[in-house]
């Protein structure tokens, strides 16, 4: 476990969790249906849609369902995550943000 500096903001912008606001301050975090601790409540969403992972480059964002989890509207496996960077799992929109 390692602290997250910035802390990651996630916030859901369109589909069943809109207006919900989330702050990881540490990872590596697996987000998904199956999450107790980061659940996704779409409908039809993966047992784990991505993860979160720090490295010394940024935060990764790491998926194995590019097919339905899409990084700025793209099908992506990995990549650092950027202030304004959305992440799509069917109907549900994510913002990616940072704290200050």
């Amino acid at each position: 476990v390692s602290p997250l500096e910035p802390a990651l903001v996630l916030e859901f912008v369109r589909g069943t969790q809109v207006n919900s606001k989330w702050i990881l301050g540490f990872g590596p975090r697996k987000i998904g249906s199956a999450s107790l601790d980061l659940p996704i409540w779409e409908p039809g969403a993966p047992a784990t849609c991505f993860e979160i992972v720090p490295s010394s480059g940024g935060l990764i964002f790491k998926t194995s369902r590019p097919d339905i989890v899409l990084l700025n509207g793209e099908a992506v496996d990995s990549q650092v995550l950027r202030v304004g960077d959305t992440i799509r799992i069917l109907d549900t929109l994510i913002e990616v943000d940072f704290t200050e």
